[in-house]
C-alpha cells in the first residue's frame, strides 16, 4: 500500500521502482489525490489498484483483499474516468495535461532542435530538458521524441 503524496518523495517514482523489482507486486494506492492524471500515472508506473481515502472503510478493506488476490480494485469515482478515457482513446490531450514547459519542449523537438538547443532556447539546463522529456514520454505513452511529437500533433497539443 502506498500514498502518492509522500512527505519525502514521489509515490509514482516509488511505484515505478517497486514495479521494476517485481512486476507482479500487488501495489495498491490509497490516497486523498483523485486527479485523473495521477491515476493514469500510477497505473502506468505499476499500481494494481487505486482507492481514495474518502471511500468507505469496507470498500478500502475489500480493495486490499482484491489486490492481494490479483484483482484490480478502483474507486467508483475514478472508474468513471477510465471508462470515459477508454471510449475516447485518441484524446491524449485530456490525459496528458502538459505543462507550459513540456509543451515548449515538444514544440522545440518538433522544430528539429537538439536537446541542448532546446535547453538554450528555453534558458534551462539539459538535465531539466531530459526530465521534461521523460515526463512527456510517460504522459503521451511514447518511446521516442518523434513518437511524442507525432502524438502531440495528432491530438492538437502542438
Amino acid at each position: 500500500m502506498i500514498d502518492i503524496g509522500l512527505p519525502d518523495g514521489n509515490g509514482i517514482e516509488v511505484i515505478s521502482g517497486l514495479n521494476r523489482l517485481d512486476a507482479d507486486m500487488p501495489i495498491l494506492v490509497i490516497s486523498v489525490m483523485r486527479s485523473e492524471n495521477i491515476l493514469v500515472e500510477a497505473i502506468r508506473a505499476g499500481a494494481k489498484g487505486y482507492v481514495v481515502k474518502e471511500d468507505d472503510e469496507i470498500l478500502i478493506a475489500k480493495a486490499i483483499m482484491q489486490v492481494l488476490n490479483k484483482e484490480y480494485p478502483i474507486s467508483p469515482s475514478l472508474a468513471r474516468y477510465l471508462f470515459r478515457l477508454a471510449q475516447s482513446p485518441n484524446k491524449i490531450a485530456e490525459l496528458s495535461d502538459l505543462t507550459k514547459q513540456e509543451t515548449a519542449v515538444l514544440q522545440n523537438l518538433a522544430e528539429g532542435l537538439t536537446y541542448q538547443e532546446a535547453a538554450d532556447s528555453m534558458g534551462i539546463s539539459i538535465s531539466t530538458i531530459r526530465t521534461h522529456i521523460q515526463k512527456l514520454y510517460r504522459k503521451l505513452n511514447a518511446n521516442s521524441g518523434p513518437e511524442a511529437v507525432a502524438k502531440a500533433k495528432a491530438s492538437g497539443i502542438i
